[in-house]
């Protein structure tokens, strides 16, 4: 039996250890080495507790999985976790949480790159920082680490002009696959959240919401069909955005993804969430990890852009951000539709305005289809207009 021995810390509590031999003479020695490198780390203001990087991450991945069902903090926290998982932990973790510097960081960064195959984008590592801030931070209120050692992080990352979206021919691709696949194989829990998955792809690519934060907010009783003239249209609440409270329009095809949820859950209630599986939960990041996993799947192929960037949920907000460019949609429209700003919209999609540009001098496209709504009937001409987040005939 191996011999272990225990600590007095400087807060007078003590800490055990194991000296690894059941020889006494050889364990006095090593609690002695012991207790000189801790009376070293606390004379040279050093953490006197050290710990791997690879188990203070997984400390900070159990908060963020548990994030993951908080409306707000859902789109974050996966992002973080599949930053720890994919890059951090296998680079950082077998190193002393106090022992990474800006010398490692600068080769974290080369390693990151070359797995990348390219300059990763200022988007991407701002948000790879903010994944391993929250681990320095963990590691700070543990008393792992000091502030002198949390290194400084930068961000040298390449400009993002545009964002991984889907050409129409590929959305419907992806459509045609979800329709097969959410009725093939799987039971219980699985096939529910394959059924809700189809519909969420098609409100997310109509409507422009963000997927997960804004998509979970929705409620039945957030629904509103409504008419302009003749004109079939949808009012949508959204209660969580990130601007607050808005309304937003919806073109009638939006109604086909209620029905079809409708004749699924026969027994939701007025204040269930529309994606809601049978039990009346909304079921959370199993729809950002399923679209992940079908965009990899079904010889589909879609899982990167053109670019080379990695598709996930939020491009079908970018399709949908990126059709209503083409079709004529401005800017001022369209940041009340998505709940951004102007400036954000210019930086993202401003690379489609040629051709949106040269869709109206053809006359290809007639103005009221901006909002994918035509006036038919009653010999009624005038165009629809978009006004402060509603719909109005143009004078």
């Amino acid at each position: 039996m191996n011999w272990s021995f225990k600590v007095k810390t400087a807060s007078g509590a003590w800490t055990s250890h194991t000296a690894g031999t059941a020889d006494f003479a050889a364990a006095k020695e090593k609690a002695r080495d012991h207790l000189n490198e801790v009376r070293f780390l606390i004379k040279h203001d050093m953490a006197p507790k050290v710990r791997k990087f690879r188990a203070v991450a997984a400390a900070c991945l159990k908060v963020m999985e548990q994030e993951r069902s908080t409306a707000g903090r859902r789109s974050a926290a996966e992002d973080y976790i599949y930053a720890l998982k994919r890059y951090h932990i296998p680079f950082f973790g077998d190193c002393n949480i106090g022992s990474i510097d800006r010398q490692k960081l600068v080769k974290f960064d080369e390693w990151r790159a070359e797995k990348l195959g390219r300059k990763p984008k200022k988007s991407t590592v701002q948000t790879h920082n903010a994944a391993l801030q929250r681990v320095f931070d963990h590691s700070l209120r543990q008393g792992w680490m000091k502030e002198w050692q949390v290194p400084s992080l930068t961000n040298q990352g390449a400009e993002g002009d545009t964002r991984a979206t889907f050409t129409p021919t590929e959305y419907d691709k992806l459509t045609a696959y979800l329709e097969r696949w959410s009725s093939e194989g799987r039971k219980g829990i699985s096939r529910q959240i394959r059924t809700v998955l189809r519909e969420w792809v098609e409100f997310v690519a109509l409507t422009g919401v963000r997927p997960g934060t804004e998509t979970a907010s929705i409620r039945w009783c957030d629904i509103r069909p409504d008419k302009v003239g003749n004109t079939p249209l949808i009012r949508i609440m959204v209660a969580d955005g990130k601007t607050g409270r808005r309304e937003i329009i919806a073109p009638a095809a939006v109604q086909k993804c209620l029905d079809r949820l409708k004749a699924f859950n026969v027994n939701a209630k007025p204040d269930w969430p529309i994606f809601a599986i049978l039990d009346g939960r909304y079921p959370g990041p199993h729809l950002c990890d399923a679209i992940g996993r079908v965009l990899e799947e079904g010889g589909l192929n879609l899982r990167h852009d053109s670019n080379g960037d990695v598709r996930t949920a939020y491009s079908l907000r970018h399709f949908y951000a990126t059709e209503q460019r083409r079709r004529g949609l401005g800017y001022e429209t369209l940041k009340n539709q998505m709940g951004t700003s102007v400036a954000m919209l210019e930086k993202h999609y401003d690379h489609v305005k040629t051709s949106d540009e040269a869709v109206r001098i053809v006359g290809a496209l007639p103005p009221e289809a901006a909002l994918g709504i035509g006036i038919k009937g009653n010999g009624d001409s005038r165009r629809l207009v978009l006004v402060n987040g509603a719909i109005r005939l143009a004078s």
